[in-house]
């Protein structure tokens, strides 16, 4: 863990490489809760594969969902590759 992950309100460590879909997941179920039409970028994006691959549960998933739409102003910041 980076200084600043130890820094974070939350930490979720995933698989290397599997950023874009964890995004992608968590984006789709942000969207499925609030309504209305999904957008296309998430059309293809099935969360449970997605936790699946990223070594991170679904319950995880839809938690961090939950805490952005419980947010007023939900931020993300994602790990740096070195």
């Amino acid at each position: 863990m980076s200084q600043t992950a130890a820094k974070a309100d939350e930490w979720i460590p995933i698989l290397p490489g599997t950023e874009g879909l964890v995004a992608l997941a968590i984006g789709r179920l942000v969207a499925e809760a609030k309504g209305g039409v999904l957008p296309r970028a998430f059309a293809a994006v099935d969360p449970s594969n997605a936790a699946s691959e990223s070594g991170v549960t679904l319950e995880t998933l839809e938690h961090i969902a939950q805490l952005i739409i419980d947010a007023a102003t939900p931020i993300a910041i994602p790990g740096v590759r070195h």
